[in-house]
């Protein structure tokens, strides 16, 4: 089975150190710069909604291509999050959560919101450094990521 899904979220060009230093600080994943592919399935079974939509994006005969890649560390069998090349010239998280890719689930949280998170945040703290602000993060009782900024 396949269940190829297409984050939401949109990746800069510019962006890639932050992507990097997110996947370090989110500990779980690991940014594979210049890795032309991501593991998958291997082929479109036409089995999940997201599949479909994303085979109306990009050809299934592309899937498993990709700029670069994450992965789950210390777990090679693990599937990868590709980071593809859009129309824009940018990237979108792209991940086959089936079997396998459940992985890639636990280590960044459902659409991978904690990965999402940390580069969100990670491009955040280097904007706001360029304006001289220092940053601290937190995390409230409820989980959720709080960052303050001192001049």
């Amino acid at each position: 089975m396949s269940h190829v899904t297409k984050t939401g979220f949109t990746i800069y060009a510019t962006d890639l150190d932050a992507v990097e230093e997110a996947c370090r600080v989110t500990g779980t994943v690991e940014f594979m710069r210049g890795q032309t592919s991501y593991r998958w399935y291997g082929s479109f079974l036409n089995d999940s909604e997201s599949g479909r939509r994303y085979a109306q994006e990009v050809s299934p005969e592309k899937w498993g291509r990709c700029d670069h890649a994450i992965r789950v560390k210390g777990n090679s069998e693990a599937y990868e999050i590709g980071l593809v090349r859009n129309a824009e010239g940018n990237f979108d998280l792209v991940f086959d959560s089936w079997g396998p890719g459940r992985a890639i689930i636990e280590a960044c949280g459902e659409d991978l919101y904690r990965l999402r998170q940390n580069i969100t945040a990670t491009i955040c703290e280097r904007e706001m450094a360029r304006e001289s602000y220092r940053s601290v993060r937190s995390v409230d009782a409820e989980g959720r990521m709080i960052i303050e900024f001192e001049v």
